[in-house]
């Protein structure tokens, strides 16, 4: 037995719409994302270390799901004011020594990010 009439027509419709925005991460504020931010990382990429959550509210108390190096990992969240932008990736080897421009967001102007590059964190335009 099928849902006939305008009743049934309306439920498809809102259910395709919320299948749609879903696949197209066209959805409200997530409701699983903590305030605070991410603290700097300056870890090596470990590639064959699996992500280790995908959003925040997988994340016990206190803690975030931040971006290390190559990998997803809950950390005790910073202070701060909701999610910043992501920095921009950096797909470079650095054959110099490593020298870090800034330690925290805050040591750059404007809206740029304190970011992992290659060669050590330095200030970045976010994507």
């Amino acid at each position: 037995m099928g849902v006939s009439g305008p009743v049934g027509l309306h439920s498809r419709e809102m259910i395709f719409s919320v299948i749609l925005r879903g696949q197209l991460g066209l959805v409200w504020p997530p409701a699983h994302l903590k305030p605070g931010g991410c603290p700097p990382d300056d870890g090596p990429c470990l590639p064959s270390v699996p992500d280790q959550c995908l959003h925040d509210s997988q994340c016990p108390s206190g803690m975030k799901c931040c971006r290390r190096a190559c990998f997803l990992q809950c950390v005790r969240k910073v202070s701060g004011k909701g999610p910043s932008p992501p920095c921009p990736e950096d797909r470079l080897r650095c054959l110099s020594r490593v020298q870090h421009l800034c330690s925290k967001d805050s040591d750059c102007q404007g809206r740029k990010r304190c970011c992992l590059g290659a060669c050590g964190r330095d200030c970045r335009n976010p994507v």
